[in-house]
């Protein structure tokens, strides 16, 4: 009996091309065209807001916040705003805004966007799902 192995049998190579340089999720620094387009994306969801919408962030005071009071650090109309660019950039989990847009530039945006005056940091993904999830 011949004691080679099939080629179903062999061992996978795995991809030796995929650097963790390479991963977009690797990746410490946003790259300067991403901080560009993302204020660009700031600006006109600002001006479309701001002409269209008025009293959008009077209607995001309205929904009732189910949290502990005691425990709130970010207003819910500012975890609103960064489930929107989260959604809005394409971010598909909640690991890809800890890296990703967790900037002082997008604390500065959603301090602007939100009115929230003592925000310090963007809010962490998981913060914003688990009060989407309380608030439903």
């Amino acid at each position: 009996m011949d004691r080679t192995l099939l080629g179903s049998q062999a061992a996978d190579p795995g991809n030796e091309r995929v650097k963790p340089a390479d991963d977009p999720l690797v990746r410490q620094k946003p790259k300067e065209e991403e901080i560009l387009s993302e204020e660009n994306l700031v600006r006109t969801i600002h001006t479309t807001v701001a002409h269209f919408f008025p009293w959008w962030n009077k209607w995001l005071e309205e929904i009732p916040d189910r949290r502990d009071p005691e425990l709130i650090v970010y207003e819910l109309r500012t975890l609103i705003w960064a489930g929107i660019f989260m959604f809005m950039t394409g971010r598909q989990a909640r690991k890809q805004i800890g890296q990703e847009i967790r900037t002082e530039h997008m604390a500065a945006n959603l301090r602007a966007l939100g009115g929230q005056e003592d925000l310090e940091k963007v809010p962490h993904g998981d913060t914003v799902e688990y009060s989407m999830v309380r608030s439903a």
